[in-house]
């Protein structure tokens, strides 16, 4: 290996671990909180060192935000592998590869949730927004797909939003807000709370008692969870 090749690699690793140190004080504390000089001290770095790498924290921003993107394949393979099953046991199957999701982009799903929430005019908050707005409209759309397939008595793409809304809401409130990740027993309980509803909106028509999320209900995208 080259000497240019060996130092070329030291600075991306370098950048990288400044992209993980701000992302993780942002979420914490809060971007508006958080100073070149503490994401600095965090990687290790003078702050003038740091200034090298990016020239703002608006850069730093910019950077985690074209970095950090949250893809909705999982949906369809685990309705791929969970094929042929019950309804309800697809929809658990796909809530807790949801949880898996949030639980490992915890840094980010926090980041982008306060900050994409904002209602300053700056572009890069309409940016976070969008990110955030990705991690649910993916997965809404693939869930939709599969749910028209079995003619429910509401609206797909509804009863999609519907899920992933409520079980995304209840994991933030959990996780992020109260800082308690829900125990397995919460979660579950929670989760199938939601899968019998979507399930029994999915029934035959003629279980016209049960309650129906249809057409009339209109989706707010949110960028803060429903408290």
């Amino acid at each position: 290996m080259g000497r240019a090749t060996a130092l070329g690699e030291a600075s991306a690793n370098r950048g990288d671990a400044i992209l993980r140190e701000a992302l993780a004080l942002f979420a914490q504390r809060g971007l508006h909180a958080t100073s070149m000089r503490d994401i600095a001290q965090a990687v290790g770095l003078t702050e003038g060192t740091l200034y090298h790498y990016y020239a703002s924290k608006a850069d730093i921003v910019a950077a985690i935000v074209e970095r950090h993107f949250f893809s909705a394949d999982e949906v369809a393979a685990t309705l791929a592998k969970v094929a042929g099953r019950p309804l309800a046991e697809q929809l658990t199957a796909v809530a807790d590869s949801f949880q898996a999701v949030l639980r490992e982009h915890r840094a980010e799903t926090a980041f982008f949730l306060s900050e994409g929430s904002r209602l300053a005019a700056d572009p890069s908050n309409t940016r976070i927004a969008e990110r955030f707005g990705a991690l649910f409209s993916g997965r809404i759309e693939q869930l939709a797909e599969h749910l028209a397939a079995l003619r429910p008595r509401g609206n797909p793409r509804l009863l999609a939003a519907h899920f992933f809304d409520s079980i995304g809401s209840f994991w933030i409130l959990e996780a992020i807000v109260a800082k308690r990740p829900p125990s397995s027993a919460r979660w579950r309980n929670y989760v199938q709370s939601i899968v019998g509803l979507i399930v029994a909106n999915c029934a035959p028509a003629q279980r016209s008692g049960l309650r129906s999320i249809n057409s009339s209900r209109k989706v707010q995208w949110r960028t803060k969870p429903k408290l």
